[in-house]
């Protein structure tokens, strides 16, 4: 059970490698239920005037806004980053706010948010963007794939489904360099995911599922190649070499 749902069971737990000072932890004080990251509270669950408030604690880092969002997918909120700038969306009535690093969300029906400053659009630039992810997107559906060859050996990107969010996409990567092959699952933003269709170049964002992603190893590999029903046939030469070899192991 992840820390999410125990905190929304209002069960103390923790997780990290030291007990006495862990990197997550969730802690109960008669009816408020916490969520502590690194030693900042950036969740509190009152239950008795049924509120939710979320707050970065001035670390708006991909980890503590991967921890709200866990927390707050219950709620179908989210939190996304659009050019630099901070935004949480409330999914069930389709409204966008800015993220003003801290928000008290009152849980009764309906669902409020406060402060809930609306997110400007310029309809100019609106229309542009609109375009532009719709181009995008045709070619991630025509495509579904993007190879890179490097100095050192080739990138092979393969997103699927949306997440929970809609704007997110889980993405597949599959990175030879210097004969070894290596592979890795990860969330990314659909505007990261459109950017390396227009411009047709994965490594970026082979990097970036490097640092932030989870690296699968054996039999997970294959897996995750049937899960993201990848056509391995018409993967590079080096790529499908590798993959043999790594089902004669796994066989």
């Amino acid at each position: 059970m992840s820390l999410a749902e125990n905190f929304w069971r209002a069960k103390a737990c923790w997780k990290g490698n030291q007990k006495q000072s862990p990197r997550d932890k969730v802690t109960v004080e008669d009816n408020q239920v916490h969520y502590i990251l690194w030693y900042s509270t950036i969740a509190t669950w009152n239950q008795k005037y049924n509120t939710l408030q979320v707050n970065d604690c001035g670390w708006s880092t991909p980890l503590t806004f991967k921890r709200l969002n866990t927390i707050l997918s219950k709620l179908q909120f989210s939190i996304y980053s659009v050019r630099g700038t901070n935004y949480i969306f409330d999914v069930k009535q389709k409204k966008e706010y800015r993220w003003e690093g801290t928000h008290t969300i009152n849980l009764s029906d309906p669902v409020e948010i406060n402060p809930h400053n609306p997110r400007k659009i310029n309809l100019n630039a609106s229309k542009a963007l609109r375009k532009y992810y719709a181009s995008a997107l045709n070619l991630v559906n025509k495509h579904k794939k993007v190879i890179t060859q490097t100095d050192k050996g080739v990138v092979c990107l393969f997103p699927s489904q949306y997440c929970s969010s809609h704007f997110s996409m889980s993405v597949l990567c599959l990175s030879m360099d210097s004969g070894l092959l290596k592979a890795y699952l990860g969330k990314v933003a659909c505007s990261k995911v459109y950017s390396v269709f227009m411009k047709n170049d994965a490594v970026s964002l082979s990097s970036y599922l490097v640092k932030y992603g989870v690296e699968l190893g054996g039999l997970e590999v294959l897996l995750s190649l049937n899960n993201f029903n990848v056509d391995i046939a018409r993967l590079p030469l080096e790529v499908l070499q590798q993959l043999a070899l790594l089902k004669l192991v796994e066989a």
